[in-house]
């Protein structure tokens, strides 16, 4: 990174680290939950009750995270950023109460909306405050932090539960008093960054604009340009958060294991370093070849992945892996900078949001499709390679269409930060 640009982004406003911060613990609870969850040594479920048991956290997402994006441009982001932090606290601490297959699809759901309120307010927060020649650099670090709270959660709960698996509840309460803590500590420390003018109307005339302002982002000419060319690589995204999740929980602590781990976490290392990297680069170049680098990266690297795995070597594989991984870190700054480039201030909001339903139904859509293809028989293929051989087609389909979708895009989406919405 060039060193004036470094320089810059270290004299950013100190509310872009605070959020950043915040994201990565909010990420770390997280993911260490999901580790505990789905261990066997914690609960014993059928495929069913884990299905209902999971699948609200993304639905509650998706469903909310339109809603809270508007409500960041009509009350402020903090508010939203500080709820966040109780909503999930609140999650985390019900999980230590229980293990009812009833009352955890309800817990998980409040996580979502947990979740669809942390992504929105800290998204725009940071497009905000960040130059319009660095949104591809900020964006690239948040998705850094992001990534670092997934990796170390999981890693995290794996690791309780490998060694120390009675004391899991103590875990959750733990994860839910830090982020109570966080919420008092966002409360009195993160400065607003965004006072929206006051609405008339009362209630009603509130609702009314909340409603006004999701159906304008999603009449944008731009907006709708991109969203749809998003939804595939996010169904990859989804392929490959899963699969790489099951590869984790067949691992164990054992001499022959942890080679494996190290395989795993040098993959997650090349992607965190691909994020910040990609995203300067997106900068100073253009978003639109690092979508497209983005995009085949994902496809190749989940390839490889699934035929490295599904013929015992992985370790064979782990330099293309780290390449592939490093690529794959070029497609979300690119797009989340994209989307910040042309959002109107009074509606960032509302069009963050738009991404995040985008994400939540290729988490949905992805592993759904998968699963699908997992179970048909291809023609003249060996029976030992019939699974992967479909999915490695999925797979390419979904990258050519976003690829494709891609080159299609309108001049000025091709652009690095020279676009007249943008008012930041």
């Amino acid at each position: 990174m060039a060193r004036n640009e470094l320089k810059r982004l270290l004299n950013l406003p100190k509310n872009i680290y605070l959020t950043y911060f915040g994201i990565f613990i909010l990420r770390l609870f997280f993911y260490f939950s999901l580790a505990i969850l789905q261990n066997p040594k914690y609960m014993q479920v059928t495929s069913l009750e884990r299905v209902l048991i999971f699948v609200p956290y993304p639905a509650a997402e998706l469903l909310t995270v339109s809603f809270f994006g508007s409500l960041c441009d009509k009350i402020g982001r903090k508010p939203i950023f500080v709820t966040s932090f109780v909503l999930d606290g609140l999650a985390i601490f019900f999980y230590s109460l229980t293990k009812s297959p009833v009352l955890l699809p309800i817990i998980s759901a409040l996580f979502g909306m947990g979740a669809a309120a942390s992504v929105t307010s800290s998204l725009v927060m940071i497009a905000d405050l960040s130059p319009q020649d660095l949104h591809g650099s900020t964006m690239g670090i948040y998705d850094a932090m992001a990534l670092a709270g997934l990796g170390g959660g999981f890693v995290g709960g794996f690791i309780l539960m490998e060694v120390a698996p009675n004391y899991a509840h103590l875990g959750f309460v733990l994860g839910g008093v830090i982020l109570f803590i966080m919420a008092v500590f966002s409360y009195f420390k993160i400065e607003e960054t965004f006072k929206p003018e006051e609405i008339e109307g009362g209630n009603q005339g509130f609702v009314k604009a909340l409603i006004d302002d999701i159906v304008a982002v999603l009449k944008d000419k731009d907006v709708q340009h991109i969203l749809p060319v998003w939804i595939p690589v996010i169904c990859l995204y989804g392929i490959m958060l899963n699969f790489s999740e099951q590869l984790a929980h067949d691992l164990e602590l054992t001499k022959e294991g942890l080679p494996l781990l190290i395989v795993l976490a040098s993959i997650g290392l090349a992607i965190f370093i691909g994020f910040p990297l990609h995203g300067f680069l997106s900068d100073k170049f253009g978003r639109k070849p690092f979508l497209i680098i983005g995009m085949f990266s994902f496809a190749a690297f989940i390839s490889l992945l699934v035929y490295a795995s599904a013929t015992n070597q992985l370790l064979t594989f782990a330099v293309p892996l780290f390449i592939f991984g490093l690529g794959c870190g070029a497609f979300p700054p690119a797009a989340l900078a994209l989307l910040a480039d042309i959002s109107e201030k009074e509606r960032a909001g509302a069009t963050m949001g738009s991404y995040s339903v985008v994400y939540g139904i290729g988490l949905l859509l992805g592993p759904f499709l998968a699963g699908i293809i997992l179970d048909k028989k291809i023609p003249y293929v060996p029976k030992e390679y019939q699974g992967i051989t479909g999915l490695v087609i999925l797979v390419w389909l979904l990258g050519l269409i976003s690829i494709i979708g891609t080159l299609y895009l309108p001049p000025h989406l091709s652009q690095s930060h020279k676009h007249e919405k943008t008012t930041n």
